[in-house]
């Protein structure tokens, strides 16, 4: 094994990292390079980024490392199961050669295949932060909590999501409904932290949004609106990272 395809990494980053992606593999086999995860080295250091073309989860600054070149692609299914055998080891190694990935820890090594195939340019499929007309800052939890019984009812999981304009209470709020036909409609106010931009009404798929908020750590979140048919960006509140997840919205007729 060539020493430069070899880096060590500390095993809670990397573990870390796999919690915030995993959700976004997809699981439909027409692209099998989408069913795993890709590590690479950017701009920022080591990064992990996955989609499955609805929404996409990417983290950051994990390592710095020169190793990776293009990168390599980890199968959906090593990433569930490798967390498992490494969360005791402090830190492990990982070379990758020929289509092969192995991980040293204190006590097994581990060997998998990697994904052949280009993965998509993701880079291009983040909007930047200075293009966003709407900024909401929000308590994490307190959004989820909102979301999961606003999506109990819910006709295919999709809510509606109100940013601005008139609102019951003295505070900034976030309006999310769900109307379904046999059950019935419910309504939840989300207070925010902050909004900044314009007004915004948008629907989106409420389990997406759950997986990219339970992924995440940090007590407050921003999320980043164009408009209503363009992807929207989830961003965790700590300085130094970039780690987001993104979501397309649903369009409702």
């Amino acid at each position: 094994m060539k020493e430069e395809n070899r880096f060590t990494i500390e095993t809670k980053t990397l573990i870390d990292a796999f919690k915030k992606t995993s959700h976004s593999v997809s699981k439909i086999e027409t692209r099998p390079i989408l069913t795993g995860v890709r590590l690479y080295q950017d701009v920022g250091g080591l990064s992990m980024v996955s989609t499955d073309a609805h929404r996409l989860s990417l983290v950051s600054g994990l390592s710095s490392v020169e190793t990776l070149n293009e990168g390599i692609v980890i199968p959906g299914k090593t990433v569930k199961e490798l967390p498992m055998l490494i969360e005791d080891a402090k830190e492990v190694d990982i070379s990758h050669d020929g289509g092969l990935l192995t991980v040293y820890s204190d006590n097994c090594i581990i060997t998998s295949r990697t994904l052949d195939g280009n993965y998509p340019d993701t880079n291009r499929l983040i909007p930047n932060v200075e293009d966003a007309k709407t900024k909401v800052r929000v308590n994490r939890q307190g959004l989820i909590d909102s979301l999961e019984r606003v999506s109990i009812l819910a006709d295919k999981k999709i809510v509606k999501a109100v940013i601005g304009g008139e609102s019951d209470s003295m505070f900034d709020a976030i309006v999310l409904s769900q109307s379904n036909q046999e059950l019935g409609s419910s309504e939840e106010q989300v207070l925010v932290e902050e909004i900044e931009g314009e007004d915004l009404t948008i629907s989106f798929d409420s389990d997406y949004m759950l997986d990219g908020l339970k992924a995440l750590e940090s007590e407050e979140v921003t999320i980043e609106f164009n408009t209503n048919s363009r992807p929207f960006v989830i961003r965790e509140e700590i300085e130094g990272v970039n780690n987001l997840q993104l979501i397309l919205p649903v369009r409702t007729f």
